[in-house]
């Protein structure tokens, strides 16, 4: 069996290297090394190297769940970890990791590998959407009673937004404000997802989004902490608004339009009907005008023979 302590003796009778002997900084973990075939050497407790750690490692639970260390080397930061040989990644290196395809591509195999640790699955690497995995349910138990993964998945946020990965933040911090507070699957989660997972989220608008999805499921509103209120029944309200516009169909469209066309038809209709009645009415004012006059025209007439024959 293999020991998991640094400078045990390997196969081939030698002391395991310290780790900082052979990896300055977690880069060169991901990056490959001149001499080593092209792969970088994962100095880990186990000695395996990075590809076959990402292949053989997947769904060993247990390996996963007791080994403490790797989670610093598969995603670095730019800050300390609890790993001291797992050093903090600088800007330099993190541009270097951006821009070579074989460590990116190791870095979402990485991503996968974890996910599926929580009983979880990638479903579509463009927008990062995420779903439950078909185990999910001895996955959840097992996130239910080991809290130090909150402090993993805390970590793999942060790295996804390092890395260039930020449009898979947002979707998976969704997913744990849904499974903790609607379906209240993950209550031991709800926690860090709130303190925690929410405000890794880089982009200031999907944060913003996130907040307040957590603000409309969290159980006692008046105890919500992690944002003004006022903001939040603002952004409901337009959101309510703006939900109820999206429901109108392509067909109800229609039958506004062809409602509006018979109002305007019952309009115009009214319209003529009041010209028509408004012309009749002045041609009988009209006439009683013209009648009017003739009668007093004669009644002049009158008056004035009569004075002339006085």
């Amino acid at each position: 069996a293999k020991s998991h302590s640094w400078g045990a003796l390997g196969a081939d009778g030698k002391h395991r290297p310290h780790p900082s002997k052979q990896f300055p900084c977690c880069a060169q973990f991901w990056l490959p090394l001149v001499g080593i075939g092209g792969n970088a050497v994962f100095v880990l407790y186990t000695g395996d190297d990075i590809d076959t750690m990402l292949s053989d490692w997947r769904g060993d639970y247990v390996r996963l769940e007791e080994n403490h260390s790797y989670i610093q080397w598969l995603f670095p930061l730019r800050e300390e970890g609890v790993n001291p040989y797992a050093a903090p990644l600088t800007l330099r290196e993190i541009e270097a990791l951006k821009g070579d395809k074989d460590a990116m591509r190791r870095f979402r195999e990485a991503y996968r590998l974890m996910l599926d640790f929580y009983g979880i699955e990638l479903r579509d690497e463009d927008s990062g959407e995420v779903a439950r995995a078909p185990n999910y349910k001895e996955r959840f138990s097992n996130l239910n009673r080991r809290g130090h993964n909150n402090l993993r998945i805390t970590r793999i946020l942060k790295c996804l937004g390092e890395l260039g990965y930020g449009r898979f933040q947002a979707p998976l911090v969704r997913f744990f404000l849904e499974e903790t507070l609607v379906h209240k699957e993950l209550p031991n989660v709800r926690h860090s997802a709130l303190d925690y997972f929410m405000f890794t989220v880089r982009d200031r608008e999907q944060r913003k989004e996130l907040v307040l999805f957590a603000w409309e499921h969290f159980p006692h509103r008046e105890g919500f902490i992690w944002g003004p209120r006022n903001y939040f029944q603002y952004r409901a309200a337009k959101n309510a608004e703006s939900s109820a516009d999206q429901e109108i169909t392509q067909e109800n469209r229609k039958r506004v339009r062809r409602l509006g066309e018979q109002e305007v038809q019952v309009m115009e209709t009214k319209e003529k009907s009041w010209k028509s009645t408004e012309e009749k009415r002045v041609q009988r004012l009209r006439e009683q005008e013209v009648l009017v006059m003739e009668i007093k025209e004669k009644s002049w007439k009158r008056q004035k023979g009569r004075g002339y024959r006085g």
